[in-house]
């Protein structure tokens, strides 16, 4: 039972981490191509990474508070 629940605690943090770097990627992704595509210099980056980050740190929270909510 014990290394179920390592094995469930690895699996969350694995889901964190995705959560937040796949969104920031993009964001920087999008980012660099538009600002290639209207040479805006960083502008289009910035923005992505921004909205990235709160992107992932949304669904962080949502997946933490469904855990949560199961715990209860």
């Amino acid at each position: 039972m014990k290394d179920i629940k390592i094995l469930q605690y690895a699996v969350l943090l694995t889901q964190i981490g995705l959560n937040i770097a796949l969104p920031i990627m993009g964001g920087v992704y999008t980012g660099a191509y538009l600002d290639r595509r209207f040479s805006t210099g960083s502008a289009f980056l910035i923005l992505g990474v921004i909205l990235g980050l709160l992107s992932g740190v949304a669904g962080v929270y949502r997946l933490v508070s469904i855990e949560f909510k199961k715990k209860k």
